[in-house]
């Protein structure tokens, strides 16, 4: 579609990055990716991944993590006279936090919060799945969770604004916080 000159912002094709590339044949072992959009497809534009979850699985969504940036999760149920029935059962951790999503449901990450395991405990019939990141690329942060466990003490403050340019996760001491004086 990039024949004209707005073409090129019209995305009907996947195109995934490489490190997805290569995890490809574990993906599709419980979803069926449909589209997947950022800066690397389209220049300028945020992170975007599209999905139909078709198994229970343990996803490989499967350690700890967190972005710099914020992120919107979505889980969509496929039966047009109920669409809030989400037709099966997620279990994702937010921090420290077990939920569990039976109903349609979009989450949202502030940048810097710890998010997953995401395990696709129930599929009674196709579940649409999104994640957006305000980032230009799907990055995370493991070293988020080494610095929670190794400085307790800390917790991580500020987002960038949807507009600014990724930025490294700051800690910001915080009083009251066991272990801070």
């Amino acid at each position: 579609m990039s024949d004209s000159k707005y073409g090129k912002y019209i995305v009907t094709e996947l195109k995934i990055p490489e490190e997805k590339q290569k995890i490809a044949a574990d993906y599709s072992k419980y979803a069926t990716r449909i589209l997947w959009m950022d800066d690397k497809v389209v220049d300028g534009a945020f992170h975007m991944n599209t999905a139909w979850y078709l198994k229970a699985a343990a996803t490989l969504e499967s350690t700890p993590h967190a972005h710099d940036t914020d992120e919107i999760i979505g889980f969509f149920g496929s039966n047009p006279q109920d669409p809030y029935d989400l037709g099966g059962e997620i279990e994702i951790w937010l921090e420290d936090e077990k939920h569990i999503i039976t109903s349609t449901a979009m989450l949202f990450v502030p940048g810097g919060m710890k998010h997953c395991p995401l395990i696709i405990r129930r599929v009674d019939r196709p579940i649409f799945h999104f994640t957006t990141v305000t980032g230009g690329q799907y990055t995370k942060d493991n070293t988020h969770n080494l610095y929670q466990i190794y400085l307790g003490a800390f917790k991580w403050g500020g987002r960038p604004s949807f507009y600014s340019p990724p930025s490294p996760l700051t800690p910001r001491l915080e009083w009251g916080t066991p272990g801070v004086r």
